[in-house]
């Protein structure tokens, strides 16, 4: 019973993660009456002849002609037709930024300019209109020297992308009583199913802010965000194109961050808001602090990550050996009574009501709960949580964590990548074999093994299945996370099953 019941919360416990890491973090700030998306709050009406349908009009053509220059450790993609920023390129993480088509003009798209690059200065020119591009290092503005324009699109974000780097990609917004965070697939609410099945698939509505002090993107390690000001914003969808857009009215100046999610930067322009690990992100603060501190002594990142598995683990132990000591005693309970357990399931196995009282009964008489494996030894596994939950948000999100190598693993950021298969796996793994979740999976196995021995024939085929399909489901859970959190994972694996192994083994005769 005991193994079914701690296998069920083990179980359990990670479908709440994966519920958690889907749903949770994208209502991450309470929603105030007058600070909300509101439709009733419309951006003011500007002149244009683009249709008011900003879904079919808000569409960036493909450019047949796009350079590319340097600025800082940036590479800059531009088209001169349309006079905008195609995209954005880091060379120190070897990643495009997901946010695209910055300053883009609808009512300019088909506009060739002359454009020019001196002192970090990109500018779009032709005999009526000139655009000019400032690069101050991690600021960026955009100044329209003829006058205000209509309708700018301060940035476009793909959708529908699940790489790791483009997975954390977020939407924000700051207002007067609240910072709203919305993933890259909720910033517009969906029509409905029963609304696509009636009336076909509707286009999402556009939606409006007003009074914003800041908004902007985010992905994994940068952002892009608009200066603190004040605001009327416009984010619209292109369902044809896969795009969300954020769409700026009348302006003749945008001043930006276009940078690292880097505290210390953000702060000097006032966006230290930006930077969030989630609904746990007072214990994310105190783990980036630890792991910082574990850096400073060791100057060698995954003997940072080793050392704050262990401190966890440290802090956790009393709740691991009274985990550990109420298995055993269930263990324990159930080998001195297998006989007559056995008994009772043979005499009443056609009376599943009188088995079970008499089962019961074998309890009581021995003033032993049948819950108490569960309450003892399953519940605590739940104080763990936060801890877990907060290392998963913060992990992926660690600039440091680029590039930073241990042993074999080249990249804490990413998947650990022993070597390169000539192939590609099935069920999206990938070509890399990666140690470290085969090596949680093993972990567990060996776990179940030890803390769990079948005490008859069923309970041990039951046992070999389980055995068999939990770490199958860990290692596709696990496999292409990023090292570094596989890392933290396997120690405190490593050490729990090292405690359990000594705890639970037999005496000695």
């Amino acid at each position: 019973m005991m193994e079914k019941r701690f296998f069920l919360a083990f179980f359990l416990t990670l479908c709440v993660m994966v519920l958690y890491l889907h749903v949770a973090g994208r209502y991450a700030a309470p929603k105030s009456e007058a600070n909300t998306i509101a439709e009733t709050q419309p951006l003011p009406q500007v002149a244009s002849n683009e249709p008011k349908n900003s879904n079919s009009s808000v569409a960036i053509p493909e450019s047949q002609q796009v350079k590319t220059i340097t600025i800082g450790k940036f590479d800059i993609t531009y088209s001169p037709r349309g006079g905008y920023i195609k995209k954005i390129y880091s060379k120190a993480y070897e990643q495009d930024l997901s946010f695209q088509n910055i300053g883009f003009v609808p009512a300019q798209k088909e506009i060739e300019f002359t454009d020019t690059f001196e002192k970090n200065q990109l500018v779009f020119q032709n005999k009526t209109l000139r655009k000019t591009y400032i690069f101050d290092a991690n600021r960026l503005q955009i100044v329209f020297s003829s006058g205000p324009v209509d309708s700018v699109v301060l940035f476009s974000n793909p959708l529908g992308t699940n790489s790791l780097n483009t997975r954390y990609q977020e939407f924000f917004y700051k207002t007067a009583a609240t910072m709203e965070r919305k993933t890259i697939q909720n910033i517009i609410p969906q029509p409905s199913f029963l609304g696509r099945v009636f009336q076909g698939q509707l286009p999402p509505p556009d939606i409006s802010v007003s009074g914003a002090k800041f908004a902007g993107v985010r992905d994994r390690y940068f952002c892009l965000a608009l200066l603190e000001g004040n605001y009327s914003l416009k984010w619209a969808q292109n369902p044809q194109t896969k795009e969300t857009f954020l769409i700026l009215p009348k302006t003749a100046t945008i001043a930006m961050y276009l940078g690292l999610q880097n505290k210390e930067d953000l702060q000097l322009v006032g966006l230290q808001e930006v930077i969030y690990y989630g609904s746990f992100h007072g214990v994310g603060v105190i783990i980036f602090k630890i792991l910082n501190f574990f850096f400073f002594v060791t100057q060698n990142w995954g003997v940072a990550v080793i050392l704050f598995g262990i401190l966890t683990y440290l802090l956790l132990f009393p709740f691991t050996k009274k985990s550990t000591q109420a298995m055993k005693e269930m263990r324990e309970f159930q080998e001195d009574h297998a006989v007559e357990m056995k008994n009772i399931r043979e005499k009443h196995k056609d009376n599943p009501q009188k088995m079970h009282q008499e089962i019961m009964r074998v309890y009581q008489q021995n003033n032993f709960s049948p819950l108490k494996g569960c309450t003892s030894g399953c519940l605590p596994l739940l104080v763990q949580l936060p801890i877990i939950w907060a290392f998963w948000a913060v992990a992926p999100r660690i600039l440091e964590f680029k590039n930073a190598h241990f042993l074999w693993i080249r990249d804490l950021s990413s998947a650990d990548q022993l070597f390169h298969f000539p192939f590609v796996l099935p069920l999206g793994l990938g070509a890399n074999f990666n140690l470290l979740p085969i090596a949680t999976a093993a972990l567990m196995f060996f776990q179940m093994k030890i803390t769990n021995p079948p005490t008859d024939p069923e309970q041990a085929q039951q046992q070999k299945m389980m055995g068999m399909i939990m770490p199958v489901m860990l290692i596709f859970f696990l496999y292409n996370l990023p090292a570094a959190l596989l890392l933290y994972w396997f120690v405190q694996s490593l050490l729990t099953f090292t405690f359990q192994w000594k705890t639970m083994r037999p005496k000695a005769a």
